[in-house]
């Protein structure tokens, strides 16, 4: 929790409730590669002033991954999970309709056989509601947890999100699926994690969102392990 909330803390919420997955190995490499890429890109939007970010042909990774400190932890740890198989995706505007992130999403609705479990701070991208919805109809079980409309709830932004939130039920609500509203006062719900048929996990930073899916620069990770998604 924020214990001393700036204007936009108040607006958004006192804290945050979010979930992050460490990962060590050659994906790791490119995730970091991939963040100085877009550390870059927008470093050079910034100083060109140019209305639209700059082409990939016009910018490079920086060649701060030789100085970044590397994170030391217990690699005999009982969670941690050896030789997973692992998926880096990433995508941005740039990309509008083909955004890569997006269409991973997607497939994966489209190929769930059993459960989707989705926890997410935003549920309005009607794209990818109706890939859920097109799930339910083959009899796959959705549940969502997600930020509702609590109306007691004090932070205006979690209200706001919980209305738009709720208006975007109803495409569901009559199908196979079941929606959680996350409670705890003073709290936005952040996290942004799929799980399907219990086989397969994405974390990262996209939501189930317009704003993510046409407008943000967005990475996730795709697990395919058992272990993974039951943790």
């Amino acid at each position: 929790k924020i214990t001393k909330p700036s204007f936009i803390d108040k607006f958004i919420g006192v804290g945050m409730r979010d979930m992050d997955v460490l990962v060590s190995g050659p994906l790791a490499q490119t995730a970091r590669l991939e963040f100085y890429r877009l550390w870059a890109k927008w470093q050079t939007y910034q100083l060109s002033g140019k209305s639209t970010p700059l082409p990939p042909s016009e910018y490079t990774p920086s060649n701060q991954l030789k100085k970044c400190a590397v994170v030391n932890f217990d690699t005999n740890h009982t969670r941690v999970l050896r030789g997973v198989q692992m998926h880096f995706v990433a995508g941005g505007p740039e990309d509008g309709t083909n955004n890569p992130c997006v269409q991973t999403m997607q497939k994966l609705f489209d190929n769930a056989q059993q459960t989707i479990l989705i926890g997410n701070m935003i549920f309005d991208e009607k794209g990818l509601i109706a890939h859920l919805r097109q799930a339910t109809k083959r009899q796959v079980q959705v549940t969502v947890i997600t930020n509702g409309n609590r109306h007691e709830e004090h932070s205006i932004g979690k209200r706001i999100i919980g209305m738009v939130n709720r208006n975007n039920f109803s495409a569901l609500l009559k199908e196979q699926a079941a929606f959680y509203e996350y409670t705890t006062p003073g709290q936005v719900y952040h996290k942004k994690v799929t799980v399907i048929d219990g086989k397969i996990t994405v974390i990262g930073s996209m939501n189930i969102s317009s704003k993510s899916a046409f407008c943000d620069d967005e990475a996730m990770l795709v697990l395919y392990s058992t272990a993974a998604a039951q943790a």
